[in-house]
């Protein structure tokens, strides 16, 4: 069984729908939870991340269009964030529809001057000739993945997309 689920240990034999995290089975639900030592919410770092298999094979399906600057960082951030990666996604058409002939880069990006406020940044590389018309391009995909009702809005605002 092989999901994104949210879940909660207070005991071994106790286990509630509530925290955030991504489950291959239900064993592996006793190793990670959020405040357990698998992942360090201060740096997004997941010490265990060879044993979501699924996870790591999503991950890398669905971003396989991209350019990944700093992957670790990446790959950490969402897994650490729950329904972030279907959201990038759901994303995709949008910035194909979009951008069909460009090419696309994604960063973790954790701004220093504003605490906590990290986010995937979906890059379209273009260039200095069509400056203008892809930031116009770029104002409407932002827009669209903000009208997207998928997601709720502490899911969308971890992720933007920006020229390069």
């Amino acid at each position: 069984m092989s999901n994104f689920a949210t879940t909660t240990i207070s005991n071994k034999n106790n286990v509630s729908i509530s925290g955030s995290g991504f489950v291959e089975t239900e064993e592996q639900i006793d190793n990670y939870n959020h405040t357990s030592d698998t992942v360090d919410s201060s740096n997004y770092s997941v010490t265990d991340i060879d044993k979501y298999p699924s996870f790591i094979e999503s991950f890398k399906t669905i971003l396989s269009d991209f350019e990944l600057l700093n992957k670790e960082e990446i790959l950490n951030f969402i897994f650490h964030n729950i329904g972030l990666l279907e959201l990038i996604k759901s994303t995709k058409p949008i910035i194909k529809e979009h951008f069909s002939n460009h090419d696309y880069a994604l960063e973790f990006n954790s701004d220093p001057e504003i605490p906590n406020f990290n986010q995937i940044i979906l890059y379209v590389k273009g260039d200095e000739d069509s400056f203008d018309e892809d930031w116009e391009e770029v104002k409407k995909v932002n827009k669209e993945i903000r009208k997207t009702s998928l997601y709720d809005n502490s899911v969308k605002s971890l992720f933007t997309v920006d020229l390069w």
